[in-house]
């Protein structure tokens, strides 16, 4: 998806829907769809802001998600 900075457009320290979209719109080379959102934002945001900070961002990978594609 890219690292915390590019994805962080407006540079206020968390990652928005938006943000999200982006960066997997990018990564994937088209639009996802809402529930690849959904998914992305529910499995890193641990604490249920609805938006993904850089200390959840980072620690990404050590969260268990069933059917979250690697490197996202």
């Amino acid at each position: 998806m890219g690292s915390f900075d590019q994805l962080d457009l407006d540079g206020d320290g968390e990652l928005t829907r938006d943000e999200i979209r982006a960066g997997l719109a990018h990564k994937l080379g088209h639009p996802p769809s809402e529930t690849m959102v959904d998914n992305v934002i529910r499995s890193i945001d641990l604490d249920g802001s609805g938006t993904i900070n850089r200390d959840e961002f980072e620690h990404r990978d050590e969260v268990p998600s069933v059917g979250r594609s690697p490197g996202i």
